[in-house]
């Protein structure tokens, strides 16, 4: 009886171990099937989303809007060369209409 530490060894295989592998084997067979699958697939899409992007849809979307905002801020740089005459009086005019549109703007306000 002392030899076999009074059927411990047993009742641990019995009631701790042997569960524990056979949750251990369901796990291993559920990440087999499922998580792994899942994984992959997910790593397929996404390689087949970045080859079609690469091909030309990512590059045309992006190219049209860097393309767009180029054209706007050239247009924004020419807008701001025009009153750039380099006359006294075009200046002194400029300065006159920009005060009278701000006292309208707080007569407006107030």
């Amino acid at each position: 009886m002392a030899g076999d530490w009074l059927g411990l060894e047993r009742a641990a295989r019995a009631l701790l171990v042997a569960p524990v592998l056979r949750l251990a084997d369901a796990l291993a067979r559920f990440d087999d099937l499922v998580l792994h699958r899942t994984v992959t697939g997910a790593a397929r899409a996404t390689r087949r989303l970045a080859l079609v992007a690469e091909r030309g849809g990512e590059r045309r979307v992006f190219d049209t809007a860097v393309r767009g905002v180029a054209a706007g801020c050239a247009g924004l740089g020419r807008l701001a060369r025009r009153p750039q005459t380099g006359l006294l009086h075009h200046y002194l005019a400029q300065a006159v209409a920009a005060l009278a549109a701000a006292a309208v703007v707080l007569l407006l306000v107030r």
